[in-house]
């Protein structure tokens, strides 16, 4: 199944003391909690880390009763033996580690020993080459640690810390109990020579939330078998959601886990109930569809656009067919029963005969308005045809190297005949569609990216920009984001009461806006950056927010009062109005962020990002957030740690206002 472009790593493990949500047993599961704020991660508390440093042995031997003038300085092996008597010497300088809680003696064993020897502090003063039976120095005091058994080619630790407390010259010596000795790697072998291993701890405040209000009021896990992995969600008035994503062989993103690897759509009433669910299996190998937007029409249905190849078959005939990594995208309505009702696709060509390859066609939004009409927005490369003839996306885009991409906006009726479409051509630099909304009146909303050429204005690469057209088509107003080297994107829009409308970007440089200036991160780092417009497109009012690390909002809904909620990811920490971010994880996180009509933060809540992929956002009629995504690896949420049943889960949080 595709991956979006984001890495993932090693998420986070299961935390002693706290409850384990996982799968098991059924071919399917649901895992259903509740949570308070105050509980897991989800406040900022006193965290303690530890970290391991080690120290190789400076000298090592061993002597012998049996030959007491020998050396064995030179020897792969360190003896240590009842019978005959044998003991093993090591010696280790240590300087630079300071401030460590423990220190261990670790040593690898070449032969093990019903019994190993036990380890007793000695003089340092002796060297490998010259240390024999007959001059070897006695051990200092009882017996530092000892071990039982030992098995061959095994690791086995001492703990020296009570000894080993700082610099110093420090010499052991490993004295036999039992007459069937135990070898072990000694110096010369130096991938397993011994070493002495310093733990350190270092505590530090860790924060998953701050403001008032974001608490838990449920957390869902869906999964099967296989993997799941969640790509849009779209909710309706009612207070219900539909949720469409990939799924293995036995998947589930809710309801009975029994359908093929494929395309899937779930969906949900308001209680969080399944209603329905609807699959769409891939026909064959060569065969291959994503969603990457979806909507709820007035009347229900389900609107639904992405990408895909091959020849896939929504129920209304074989799509045309596409090939391996080149462009195509469908459009699929569902009745709100869950029965196809109409399919369409389209392609892009690299000449508008389209004989040459298929290119690049990407849908980055969806929406719907009052008459139920479904509004699509992306970017594609050559030309393309959505049923009134062929439309250029720019001569830049078929160039052989460094292709741009143009991007397009178009509306189709309820019954899936194209209204109309407006194409923005790529100049010199990419132009894309990457958010979609409309009001009350059927006016669109688009926000994006915009080069140069074409009706959007910029004149400088990754120019991020927010545009208005009626229902019609017809250009109402435009407004880029401009100043000192400004660079980003829109990629989240919303409408606001009295048809205002909301933006979300990741941008950096001195914005202009609202006869001030908004300086963000400057050096190629993004931080969030959200504003609002009037209803005519003048500016009301603009905020950044962010650490210097780096924010990149994905998604942006707004509530009835003006409210507005994002959600993301950032890098390492992050400052998104309340105070420090910080939580357990990897190098990305996952964050969801509210703030009042006026951009005043409300609260933001992070989670590790390495363990849940955040693609979910939605809106409750009374105001709560739906926040989720994929489920890779144990995530704690609440206080509770959810672990995926197969490869990957949907993990699903609504979250109070």
């Amino acid at each position: 199944m595709a991956m979006r472009w984001w890495s993932r790593g090693l998420g986070l493990l299961p935390v002693m003391g706290m409850a384990v949500a996982c799968g098991g047993g059924a071919a399917g599961t649901e895992v259903e909690a509740t949570a308070s704020l105050e509980q897991g991660v989800e406040g900022c508390r006193e965290v303690t880390r530890y970290e391991e440093s080690d120290l190789p042995v400076n000298d090592d031997t061993y002597v012998s009763a049996d030959a007491p003038d020998t050396t064995f300085g030179d020897s792969t092996k360190l003896v240590s033996d009842g019978n005959p008597r044998q003991e093993a010497y090591l010696r280790f300088i240590v300087t630079q580690h300071t401030g460590f809680v423990r220190a261990r003696l670790r040593l690898n064993v070449l032969d093990g020993s019903s019994n190993g020897p036990a380890l007793h502090a000695t003089s340092s003063a002796w060297t490998g080459s010259s240390l024999t039976w007959n001059n070897r120095p006695a051990p200092v005091g009882g017996a530092l640690a000892n071990v039982g058994a030992l098995l061959s080619d095994s690791v086995v630790e001492y703990d020296v810390s009570a000894h080993v407390t700082g610099p110093g010259e420090y010499g052991f010596v490993l004295l036999p109990e039992v007459g069937d000795g135990t070898d072990f790697a000694s110096l010369e072998l130096r991938a397993l020579r011994p070493r002495l291993v310093f733990t350190y701890a270092t505590t530090t405040t860790e924060c998953g939330t701050q403001g008032t209000g974001g608490s838990l009021s449920s957390v869902r896990k869906l999964g099967g078998v296989n993997g799941e992995v969640p790509h849009a969600m779209a909710t309706d008035p009612t207070g219900g959601y539909v949720i469409a994503g990939d799924v293995g062989n036995l998947g589930t993103l809710g309801g009975p886990a029994n359908n093929p690897e494929g395309l899937l759509v779930s969906r949900f009433r308001a209680d969080g109930s399944h209603q329905w669910s609807r699959s769409f299996p891939q026909a064959s190998a060569g065969t291959w569809m994503q969603v990457e937007g979806a909507a709820v029409t007035p009347e229900g249905n389900v609107l639904l656009a992405g990408e895909y190849f091959g020849q896939p078959d929504f129920g209304q005939g074989p799509l045309p067919g596409t090939s391996m990594g080149t462009g195509g995208i469908f459009l699929l309505k569902l009745s709100p029963s869950g029965q196809p009702v109409w399919a369409k696709a389209f392609r892009a060509h690299l000449d508008p005969g389209g004989t040459r390859p298929h290119q690049v066609f990407r849908v980055a939004g969806v929406a719907t308005d009052a008459q139920g009409s479904l509004i699509l927005t992306g970017s594609f490369r050559g030309f393309t045809d959505f049923g009134v003839g062929q439309v250029d996306a720019g001569e830049s885009t078929r160039r052989e190297e460094q292709p741009t991409t143009g991007a397009f906006l178009a509306r189709f009726t309820w019954e899936g005949q194209l209204s109309w479409a407006r194409v923005f051509q790529a100049g010199q630099s990419n132009t894309e569609g990457l958010a979609v909304a409309t009001d009350s009146q059927g006016n669109i909303v688009l926000g994006g990216l915009a080069g140069d050429g074409n009706e959007l204005g910029a004149t400088v690469a990754r120019t991020p920009f927010v545009v208005r057209y009626s229902m019609h088509g017809a250009l109402d107003w435009v407004r880029r984001l401009e100043g000192s080297g400004v660079n980003g994107q829109v990629t989240g829009v919303a409408v606001l009461p009295g048809g205002a409308v909301g933006f979300v970007a990741q941008a950096y440089g001195s914005i202009a806006y609202a006869g001030g200036t908004v300086t963000t991160n400057v050096g190629g780092v993004p931080d969030l950056v959200l504003g609002t417009l009037e209803s005519a497109g003048t500016d009301r009012w603009l905020r950044a927010y962010g650490g210097t690390e780096g924010e990149y909002p994905r998604r942006l809904v707004a509530d009835a009062q003006g409210n507005l909620v994002t959600m993301g990811v950032f890098h390492l920490r992050s400052d998104l109005g309340g105070g420090p971010l910080n939580p357990t994880g990897g190098e990305l996180k996952a964050f969801v962020a509210k703030y009042g009509a006026d951009g005043s933060h409300r609260w933001s809540r992070a989670l590790n990002e390495t363990a849940m992929d955040p693609v979910l956002l939605g809106m409750t009629p009374t105001g709560e957030t739906w926040f989720g995504g994929m489920l890779s690896s144990a995530e704690e949420v609440g206080g509770t740690v959810y672990t995926p049943y197969g490869s990957s889960d949907l993990l699903l949080m609504k979250l109070t206002p």
